[in-house]
């Protein structure tokens, strides 16, 4: 069962999309070797008119797509633009990942919504378009094998956000739990409970209350979760919670089953 206010994709990445120029200051880390974001933050103040309206695009036409239809490379030109210098520290693969990683690591840099949130979204438009076409369910594994272009599309977002995930990046992580309960997505217990435990009392769960009621994503936040899991099963989530290794639990996790403990109101 979704929460009675569940939260809108559409309004989260668009909240991202929409002000991320307003919080492109990087965050105290630095990942390219010698090269310091802290020192050479994303552009913001000093970018022209001209700058912006590239970053942005058409809005109305590729705002919701993934990566928000190019708004996140188009943002590294603009990086690359002002520190040229920034294309020798690795080979470009390599440099544009790290610079990714940078902005997602940044729960305060809006700009990570779209390499997130807007993956989620995708999938969740494309069912209500015709959920009939996506054959495929997802609990943390997959049911069921692709056999329609929508479910390949669905298995390839869904791997990608996970592995974003992965990293530990909060807003990456709450994203991938967003998804709970839209589409063909109903996490496994265990998922929900590492879930919720690595992002309490991160900035991402806590400006969109997350936590503070059964009302906003109930399965999470039901009374019921940690009950559904062994004594055994809650200590090997509790520590990859410690060493944020969220595979760890992906990969052990069982089956899609009943789900009939997230019924209950």
């Amino acid at each position: 069962m979704r929460g009675k206010a569940a939260i809108s994709f559409a309004r989260l990445v668009f909240a991202s999309a929409a002000f991320m120029l307003m919080s492109l200051s990087g965050p105290q880390t630095s990942f390219a070797g010698d090269w310091s974001f802290q020192e050479h933050p994303q552009p913001s103040t000093e970018i022209s008119f001209e700058e912006l309206l590239y970053i942005d695009g058409d809005w109305k036409r590729d705002g919701m797509l993934p990566e928000c239809g190019g708004k996140v490379h188009r943002s590294y030109e603009i990086y690359l633009k002002y520190f040229p210098d920034y294309a020798e520290t690795a080979e470009p693969e390599q440099a544009y990942q790290t610079w990714r990683d940078y902005i997602l690591a940044d729960e305060e840099n809006s700009l990570g919504g779209c390499m997130t949130g807007a993956y989620a979204y995708a999938i969740e438009t494309l069912y209500k378009r015709d959920p009939s076409r996506i054959t495929v369910s997802y609990c943390g594994r997959f049911s069921g094998e692709p056999t329609t272009e929508e479910d390949l599309f669905v298995v390839d977002k869904i791997r990608y956000l996970e592995g974003v995930a992965d990293k530990g990046f909060a807003v990456a992580q709450g994203y991938y739990l967003l998804m709970d309960g839209n589409s063909v997505v109903r996490l496994n217990p265990d998922i929900l409970y590492f879930l919720r435990r690595a992002l309490d009392g991160s900035s991402f769960a806590n400006d969109l209350g997350l936590f503070d009621t059964q009302d906003s994503i109930f399965a999470v936040n039901s009374p019921g979760l940690e009950e559904q899991l062994s004594s055994e099963r809650k200590a090997f989530v509790d520590g990859a919670v410690l060493r944020n290794d969220l595979s760890a639990v992906l990969e052990t996790t069982g089956p899609c089953g009943d789900t009939a403990w997230r019924e209950a109101d």
